[in-house]
């Protein structure tokens, strides 16, 4: 297990009070988090179970940029992961070549409802297209 590290003195003063509002603890402590591969795998499975037009693992729709954001005001304190987690396993999700290869085919976004939400950015196509030849020549490198 792969242990993350917080420093307080890293975060902007309302995280700060956050924090120490959550957890009871000083400056001068640090936070360890436990975050596992496991646990990023559980909150995409909560996700796709959670909003299952967006989130699919046999159809990636192009998301809203700042879809975490919903999830967040939409589930407010019901989540069963932390925000950090979610945000991880929405990260997850995105970098997957098949949500990449959607950006790359896709002109639309989508809310959690599954609603058009706006375009696909010719810049946000130009990184995934990088993203996935980079992939592709490191796994050609390696052979």
């Amino acid at each position: 297990m792969k242990k993350l590290t917080l420093k307080l003195s890293k975060l902007s003063p309302e995280k700060k009070a956050e924090v120490k509002k959550l957890k009871g603890i000083t400056k001068n402590h640090p936070i360890d988090v436990a975050l596992t591969f496991d646990d990023i795998k559980k909150a995409e499975a909560w996700l796709r179970a959670t909003y299952p037009l967006v989130f699919s693992e046999k159809r990636h729709l192009p998301l809203k940029v700042g879809i975490e954001k919903d999830v967040f005001e939409q589930q407010g304190n019901k989540m069963p992961f932390s925000r950090s987690l979610v945000r991880k396993a929405i990260g997850l999700y995105v970098n997957h070549p098949l949500y990449l290869k959607s950006l790359l085919e896709g002109t639309e976004r989508y809310d959690l409802q599954g609603h058009k939400s706006g375009a696909v950015d010719q810049s946000h196509k130009d990184n995934a297209k990088d993203i996935l030849i980079k992939r592709k020549e490191k796994k050609n490198d390696k052979n």
